[in-house]
């Protein structure tokens, strides 16, 4: 019973996501360790991808079992063995300034990505902690307020 309550419905793809976006911000901030690294090569996670894959879950749970979601493992995102996302880093798009050391790190550009993706993360996270308070009003017998 416990199973299934937590890996059916909106948990699951939440989860998902959040494994994700935390990934990332740790990709994010070794890039702003290495700004002043020569040579070093802006990475960054396949957000594409990983958005890809996530509505295609969804698309396919409509479509069978509405409780089923199960992400499609890729070649850029597979899939571990408790369900999540394990993406491997690539080469981030260089748009920043040519810089003397030839290295591509923005720190601008890396802190915005950086508050863009802590703001997803912790909605994620909210999302998630009331999903728990659900679960848990239910199993104690209290209405949530």
């Amino acid at each position: 019973m416990f199973k299934t309550m937590f890996t059916k419905g909106a948990i699951p793809g939440l989860l998902a996501a959040a494994s994700f976006t935390a990934q990332r911000h740790v990709t994010i901030l070794n890039n702003l360790a290495n700004v002043d690294t020569p040579f070093y090569v802006a990475q960054d996670l396949p957000v594409r991808e990983f958005q890809k894959q996530l509505r295609d879950a969804f698309r396919k749970r409509e479509k069978g079992n509405p409780r089923a979601f199960n992400l499609k493992p890729t070649r850029m995102i597979p899939i571990n063995r408790n369900g999540f996302p394990r993406a491997r880093t690539v080469t981030a798009e260089s748009v920043g300034q040519l810089r003397h050391d030839m290295g591509t790190v923005d720190p601008d550009m890396e802190a915005a990505k950086l508050a863009k993706n802590a703001g997803l993360h912790m909605g994620l996270l909210k999302l998630l902690t009331h999903q728990y308070g659900l679960i848990s009003d239910a199993i104690v017998g209290r209405p949530r307020a």
